[in-house]
């Protein structure tokens, strides 16, 4: 599965969720995605380096890591095509 369905798939448990502030733990994401903690953490990081998310980490016993989605539906879709508009435009070069 690409990062694409990972988020698409974040985005329709958490839709109320856009452009706000609230924190999850691992755990629910990974529950949510059906996927390992460790996956979870990986693909989070993807996800805050194309900036879908905004999403703060935190370590220790009682701290809360924050999240944000930052992208709706539409948004990521455009996202999408214009990413594979450039790569059809470099393949044909």
């Amino acid at each position: 599965m690409q990062l694409f369905e990972h988020y698409q798939q974040l985005l329709e448990k958490y839709e109320q969720k856009i452009k706000q502030k609230w924190y999850p733990s691992v755990d629910e994401i990974a529950d949510c995605l059906n996927i390992s903690t460790r996956y979870t953490k990986m693909l989070l990081k993807q996800m805050n380096e194309v900036k879908w998310i905004s999403w703060l980490p935190q370590r220790g016993r009682g701290k809360k890591s924050t999240l944000i989605l930052n992208l709706s539906k539409n948004d990521i879709l455009v996202e999408q095509a214009l990413q594979k508009l450039k790569k059809e435009i470099l393949q044909m070069l």
